[in-house]
């Protein structure tokens, strides 16, 4: 027991002047004082408890009897309950300093009122921790309440909190490197690179802002686990995220929710079990009703429930709405059905039973909302609910939702509805083993209801690429019932003149999630029409993450399937569908020939280009891939001729503009007009900015300082390299990248930094080699001879 210590300014317990802020304390402390700070032996008196020593403790070291020490730290103890708003008898020297973190010197954390019923001594003791640990897991059986726990907690502690939920089956939860580029450009609106590592890195030093602590919760992680307590194989990225969370220099704080302890291979994870709500947060519960603060039947079902929170919240509604809040009466009929089962199954169970005998449409409504996933999307709309009651009555349908409402079956916020996980696995086994057909039929109306939102104005897919996430909800449904052939039409849906669905996840950075849906479906499906849109997407998507020989390969496939189909159709089709398969041609040709040309293989890109050019039987004059080409062919043959500047932007075609613009620069900077040149990269960059054509802008970048490196503007021609690496780093366009080294590599041998000259020239190689580009090798040899 620390002896009190006097300081200069005579005062005992002085530490506590050391690591609180006192003056700031006791002005609040005066606010539920009637103005009076507190001063003497009352100051004296705080410092202690601030210091947790008890009332005996601090009697001995200052010569005074325990007893009446004990009396004046209880009075103390009042003003803080009164100033925190912490229940009545319940702040000691023990919790104090927990109660009032935010007055501590150097706090991270910003400290509001923790209000959650039942869960004050868990909030304290998570408090404790967060001072200890980076990383805890809560763990607790379904229906405890860990979740909102977890993010009240973080919520009262945080002005920043990042959610990262598992989903509900382990089949669907995304990978770790997708939910990093998610939290990055969504939380932090920062640009992701496909490069997990590099994603990391930027995330580990968005976690380093002392000012700026951030909350994370990773919510319901059991389906992201294996039979031994591990990751499993494909989702070892959270092993590693989970370093990146634990390190010592985070200023976050992780709470974990999970049914299930974690193995980690690295970071250290403290796991905290979660206790059911005790008898006395159950009486607060149920205040309103009949008896039920002494209520014995009240303290049988929280035995039998062992506390837990969402059997707490179906049970308060069912004896609500059906026993007009009789408690006994309600646990008198259905005690020994649950007493035999005490898990929150069981309950769930029991509710659905009654819904089936008493409210036919209502449990039908239940079981069919069992279809939605509530992962990327996380709630339903009420118009989601509607569709899903094909079978019953317009003038019913409504009150059947609202019934459904009331029963705490489900939950609410405003006009969008969800179920809690439990709840949904047991609607979901009901829908799938009560009614032969209603399935499949739930999800196709789910479907159809997904896929009606593409035309929703107010998703603005053009100003909110996120969107883009809704109306992709119709291909798990299709995926549910093995109907490919309609998941692949949900790709390949057109969003407007220029986009497809599919294409769209481009621009919000996430192709790597389409590679992987697209290739889950394209052996599957029948119609090779949506095969060879399917194989164009996945061709652009490869590119777009640097695999420029798989992204060929694919737009091969689609130019033989569109071959294959035009010959086998002859006379037959009509000039439309002929139409559509020669512009599906032209695309992949076009295509390829880019991939080529970004390869190096000049003469393969110029074959390319010219077989769209030389396309007969159809208008390709017209064809944007046609007037693209013309101007790639202009730049490879140092020819004017078929540039038609009234051609280059067509706003309805964004992306082929920005390509225009920019082998517009190339061909005039091949004639050696380098000022016209400038003016096609400098309006080239100004217009992929406008429509978020990082590539483009980092291609335009390089040739704008190739320009600077040549009218020997070096730090200009250094200055716009720079940019552009950085740029390309995080979209990881591998040969945009390598060619900025390469450039980098001449503009320092030019000023004669010949160390930096030799190290950006392997860079270059490096990736040239990755990409199996040997003329692109051949071509950085040559010039560093």
């Amino acid at each position: 027991m620390p002896k009190p210590i006097l300081d200069d300014d005579n005062s005992y317990f002085s530490q506590a002047n050391k690591d609180w802020d006192l003056e700031h304390l006791l002005e609040d402390i005066a606010t539920v004082n009637a103005g009076k700070k507190l001063e003497g032996a009352h100051l004296r008196n705080l410092r202690a408890i601030l210091l947790c020593i008890a009332p005996k403790d601090a009697a001995t070291a200052l010569n005074l009897t325990a007893t009446g020490l004990k009396t004046n730290f209880a009075k103390v103890y009042r003003l803080l309950e009164d100033l925190t708003g912490q229940p009545h008898n319940t702040v000691t020297y023990k919790n104090a300093p927990l109660v009032l973190e935010k007055y501590r010197k150097g706090n991270l954390v910003n400290t509001t009122k923790f209000d959650l019923l039942g869960r004050e001594k868990d909030h304290i003791a998570l408090q404790n921790l967060a001072k200890q640990q980076k990383i805890v897991l809560i763990k607790a059986s379904a229906g405890i309440g860990k979740s909102t726990l977890a993010l009240e907690f973080l919520r009262a502690q945080f002005k920043k909190v990042i959610r990262l939920e598992m989903g509900l089956e382990s089949g669907n939860v995304t990978p770790a490197e997708e939910k990093v580029s998610q939290i990055l450009q969504k939380d932090f609106e920062e640009e992701p690179s496909q490069d997990f590592g590099i994603n990391l890195d930027i995330l580990r030093e968005k976690l380093g802002d002392r000012a700026n602590p951030i909350g994370v919760l990773i919510d319901n992680l059991e389906p992201a686990l294996d039979e031994n307590y591990r990751f499993r194989e494909k989702l070892r990225g959270y092993d590693t995220l989970l370093t990146v969370l634990g390190d010592r220099d985070a200023c976050s704080f992780t709470l974990i929710t999970s049914r299930r302890s974690l193995i980690t291979s690295r970071a250290k994870v403290h796991e905290y079990p979660l206790d059911g709500l005790d008898i006395t947060a159950w009486r607060q519960y149920f205040y309103d009703y009949d008896n039920g603060a002494n209520s014995e039947a009240l303290m049988q079902m929280r035995g039998a429930y062992n506390g837990n929170a969402k059997a707490m919240d179906i049970l308060h509604g069912a004896i609500k709405n059906r026993f007009d809040g009789n408690i006994g009466a309600y646990w008198s009929l259905y005690k020994d059905d649950l007493l035999a089962d005490s898990e929150l199954e069981t309950l769930i169970s029991v509710e659905m039973d009654w819904l089936r005998d008493n409210q036919p449409d209502a449990y039908k409504l239940l079981c069919r909302m069992g279809c939605y996933r509530y992962q990327d999307i996380k709630t339903v709309h009420f118009d989601g609910l509607i569709c899903l009651l094909w079978d019953v009555p317009k003038f019913r349908q409504k009150w059947v939702v609202d019934f459904l409402s009331k029963t705490s079956m489900i939950e609410v916020e405003g006009e969008y509805y969800f179920l809690h996980p439990a709840v949904r696995e047991a609607a979901k086994f009901r829908l799938w083993n009560e009614v032969e057909g209603d399935y499949n039929k739930t999800n196709i109306q789910a479907a159809n209801f997904w896929r009606k939102t593409l035309k929703d104005s107010k998703l603005r897919l053009d100003k909110n690429p996120h969107n883009v996430e809704i109306p992709f909800e119709a291909y798990y449904h299709y995926i549910e019932i093995e109907d490919f052939e309609k998941a692949g039409e949900i790709i390949v849906e057109p969003v407007d003149s220029e986009s497809l669905l599919g294409s769209l996840f481009y621009r919000t950075g996430f192709s790597r999630k389409m590679i992987f849906a697209i290739k889950g479906i394209i052996n599957k499906v029948q119609n090779p029409y949506v095969m060879a849109k399917l194989y164009i997407l996945l061709g652009d998507h490869y590119w777009a993450i640097g695999e420029i020989r798989e992204s060929i390969k694919n737009h091969e496939q689609c130019r033989k399937i569109a071959q294959h189909l035009i010959g086998e159709y002859g006379q037959e089709a009509s000039p439309k569908n002929i139409n559509e398969l020669k512009k599906l041609e032209a695309t992949a040709i076009f295509n390829i020939g880019l991939c080529k040309l970004w390869l190096g293989e000049t003469e393969e890109a110029i074959e390319e280009f010219n077989q769209v050019s030389m396309m007969e039987d159809y208008p390709i004059n017209n064809c944007t891939e046609w007037i693209t080409s013309q101007v790639c062919l202009s730049f490879l043959s140092g020819s004017l001729q078929n540039l038609d500047d009234k051609k280059i932007v067509d706003n309805s075609k964004r992306w082929h503009s920005a390509l225009r613009l920019l082998f517009s620069g190339l061909a005039y900077k091949k004639i050696g007009n380098n000022e016209k040149a400038y003016e096609y990269y400098r309006e080239c960059i100004s217009y992929a900015d406008d429509y978020k054509f990082k590539q483009i802008k980092g291609k335009a970048l390089i040739s704008q300082a190739e320009i600077e490196r040549l009218r020997d503007n070096h730090n200009n021609a250094l200055e716009k390299l720079n940019e552009s690496t950085e740029l390309l780093k995080r979209i990881e366009a591998k040969c945009d990248l390598a060619e900025a080294y390469f450039q980098l590599g001449l503009t320092y041998q030019k000023i004669r930094q010949h160390d930096e000259a030799e190290k950006h020239k392997v860079k270059a190689l490096e990736l040239f080699t990755q990409m199996e580009a040997p003329k692109q090798i051949e071509r950085v040899n040559k010039v560093f001879e």
